[in-house]
C-alpha cells in the first residue's frame, strides 16, 4: 500500500525489501485499490478534518491468540481495520492458512 492520509492510495515499487513481505503486496494497482484489499474503503478515501476512527470503524478480524489455540477475533477499531495489514474482513479470511496464522486457526 502507499499512503493512508489524507487520501488512501497504492503505489508501485520494485524495492526488494517491500516486495519480500507477505502482506501488503498485490499483483496490480487495481487489485491493491479494490475495496477491502489495502484499505477497507478502497483507494481514494479522503479523510476530512473532522475524521475519527468511528467514521470507518467497520468490523474486521485480527489474530487474537497463538498458543495453545490459534484464533481470530472481531474488532471495530477503524485505525486497525484501515491500516492495510494484519486485519481481514471476515473470520474465514483471518483463519485461512498463511493469513493471521501460518497453519490457520486451530490447536497448536
Amino acid at each position: 500500500a502507499g499512503t493512508r492520509y489524507p487520501t488512501t492510495s497504492c503505489v508501485a515499487t520494485s524495492d526488494p525489501e517491500v516486495c519480500y513481505l507477505k502482506h501488503s503486496n498485490w499483483d496490480s494497482m487495481e487489485a491493491c485499490c479494490e475495496k477491502g484489499a489495502a484499505f477497507t474503503q478502497g483507494c481514494g478515501f479522503l479523510y476530512s478534518a473532522d475524521f475519527s476512527t468511528e467514521d470507518v470503524a467497520e468490523s474486521c478480524w485480527i489474530a487474537s491468540t497463538y498458543y495453545p489455540v490459534r484464533e481470530c477475533y472481531e474488532i471495530t477499531d477503524g485505525s486497525v481495520c484501515q491500516r492495510g495489514w494484519g486485519s481481514w474482513l471476515t473470520y474465514q479470511d483471518c483463519c485461512a492458512p498463511n493469513a493471521a496464522h501460518a497453519d490457520g486457526c486451530g490447536s497448536s
